[in-house]
């Protein structure tokens, strides 16, 4: 991880409580050891909670997007940075002291990079064992407790925009954690302007993506890894054992794999922008069943997702003709034919 830029913010408010005041640091913490660790832990942590995908919602009333398109189109620079959280946050304030059991915390807002993406992350903390931040007045800003600065295992709430896409409008640049507490926490969504960008048939094709190319899991009975239509199926059968359809990709993990990150660390490595839990789409899970057709001497057998993709197809100008693209297939075939 290379971080740019790191400040901390105090929202104060109790539960059941409608006044809230904040404290706001004048300067960012240094970039050293002890902030870019913690950093380190915060994306990790927030990589291994329940992440959905989003973009900002337009209109002129959006503070949070424009408070952000002005920080980032500019020639970023350190005040530009302070100025966007100060701005940001104070916003919040004024949001979150009608909401009864809304309760406050320390805002971390990090500009960084990790794996060549720049990231400019705003996550809640709260203490639990003990203080995490400490008000330096003289300064108006925050020392970090080196003893404390680890215990971020559980993030209160927090989001995440990739630099990159959103400067090219490409993909669901935003993401937040999903937290159950969605009386509570839809406020911070409200806050950030989220507008949830994928359907569950989105979600549901992007899993089938995943699932072809990840790693296959080992079958606990030969001790060595399932083929990939096997897997699939298994893949079909726990969809379904599972209510409502919903599928939850740590659990999944645990699942097949024994270890609950295999998968969303898949996907992060990879950037795919796919909801850590969301519910399966019936028709698009169709594609993960296999076709088997058995007509005029010849036999094919495959996948519905891979019919109409760049695999098998139907010509279009023959209706007599069915298209197999497969430079593995050829090649099987021609060993075949000369063996």
């Amino acid at each position: 991880m290379n971080l740019h830029r790191v400040i901390v913010h105090e929202l104060i408010k109790d539960v059941k409580s409608n006044v809230a005041s904040t404290y706001l640091s004048n300067k960012m913490l240094e970039v050293n050891d002890m902030t870019t660790s913690l950093v380190e832990k915060l994306n990790d942590s927030y990589r291994k909670d329940r992440i959905i995908n989003a973009i900002f919602s337009n209109g002129s009333d959006k503070f949070f997007p424009l408070q952000f398109k002005n920080y980032v189109n500019k020639v970023v620079d350190d005040q530009e940075f302070i100025d966007f959280s100060r701005l940001s946050l104070s916003t919040l304030r004024g949001e979150i002291q009608n909401i009864f059991f809304a309760k406050g915390g320390y805002f971390v807002y990090a500009d960084y990079t990790v794996n060549a993406i720049r990231y400019t992350g705003v996550y809640l903390v709260r203490d639990t064992d003990g203080v995490l931040f400490k008000k330096n007045n003289k300064i108006q800003s925050f020392d970090i407790d080196s003893i404390k600065y680890m215990n971020t295992d559980k993030l209160a709430m927090g989001c995440r925009i990739n630099n990159t896409n959103f400067g090219v409008s490409l993909g669901k640049y935003l993401s937040l954690i999903n937290n159950k507490q969605s009386d509570i926490s839809d406020y911070f969504s409200n806050w950030v302007c989220a507008l949830k960008a994928e359907s569950s048939t989105d979600c549901t094709n992007m899993l089938y993506d995943v699932i072809n190319k990840i790693d296959l899991p080992v079958n606990p009975a030969t001790n060595s890894p399932y083929d990939l239509d096997s897997f699939r199926r298994l893949v079909v059968d726990y969809i379904k054992s599972q209510p409502n359809n919903i599928v939850n990709l740590h659990q999944m993990s645990s699942h097949f794999y024994e270890n609950e990150n295999i998968i969303t660390d898949f996907i992060h490595a990879r950037s795919i922008e796919l909801d850590h839990e969301f519910k399966v789409d019936g028709k698009a899970l169709r594609k993960f069943y296999k076709l088997e057709v058995n007509s005029d001497g010849i036999q094919l057998r495959f996948t519905r997702g891979d019919f109409n993709k760049e695999k098998i197809k139907l010509s279009g100008d023959n209706p007599n003709v069915v298209i197999i693209e497969s430079e593995r297939f050829a090649n099987a075939l021609r060993r075949e034919i000369q063996s």
